[in-house]
């Protein structure tokens, strides 16, 4: 990861969602929702010190799995702009899931109504999962963690597929984003999110095999 840590940044991000939620914690009722229908009322309801807190644990160790697999992938012959890519992807999940936490899951717990806040979450989504992924993935050098890995992905093709995928990435993300704001509540906006986000994954994997298929180059895709 050329020196930086991006457990650092993670631990940091847990913490400060930590102190948030302690603060916050004796606004909340006894139960809390967890879940909502389709119209963002909740409908699932479990203890508030469960409620809570299971989204800031989740910002650790969710990022954590990830980079010790990263680190035990050998991507230190990697350059500089691609191990910076794969830092910003590894904490990607503790900033979602900050977020998600702080602007989402919160402001539901502590409402009267504990309405879901459908539109932020659907927003925050387009913007990391999708924009931002899309933006790094384009950087990121071959190897068989980070990325779009499958079997039909080799090192030969994998520049002009991230580049592709990537912009599909960002396209959906800008599209969903704009969407948030405007379909209604309810089977409008979980379709969209639905599509806009499923979709790129499978264009992704559609251009892999595409290009897996035409390309003379088909050696296995290995670590860098």
């Amino acid at each position: 990861m050329g020196g930086s840590n991006p457990v650092v940044l993670v631990a940091l991000l847990t913490a400060v969602s930590l102190v948030i939620t302690i603060f916050k914690y004796h606004d909340a009722p006894e139960k809390v929702p967890i879940w909502w229908d389709l119209h963002a009322h909740p409908w699932l309801w479990v203890p508030r010190w469960f409620g809570l807190f299971f989204l800031p644990v989740l910002t650790f160790l969710v990022p954590y799995a990830l980079y010790q697999t990263v680190v035990n992938s050998n991507l230190e012959s990697h350059g500089h702009e691609s191990k910076s890519s794969i830092f910003h992807i590894v904490v990607l999940p503790a900033i979602f899931l900050f977020i998600v936490q702080t602007f989402v899951l919160l402001p539901a717990a502590v409402d009267e109504l504990h309405n879901f806040p459908a539109r932020t979450f659907v927003a925050n989504v387009a913007l990391w999962l999708l924009i931002w992924l899309g933006h790094n993935i384009k950087h990121v050098e071959p190897n068989s963690v980070v990325g779009i890995v499958n079997p039909w992905t080799s090192n030969a093709a994998w520049d002009s597929l991230h580049q592709q995928a990537g912009l599909v990435f960002e396209v959906a993300g800008v599209l969903l984003f704009i969407l948030a704001f405007f379909l209604p509540i309810g089977w409008p906006l979980t379709v969209g999110l639905i599509v806009l986000w499923l979709g790129p994954w499978i264009v992704a994997y559609a251009l892999a095999y595409s290009t897996a298929s035409t390309s003379s180059e088909r050696e296995p895709l290995v670590s860098a």
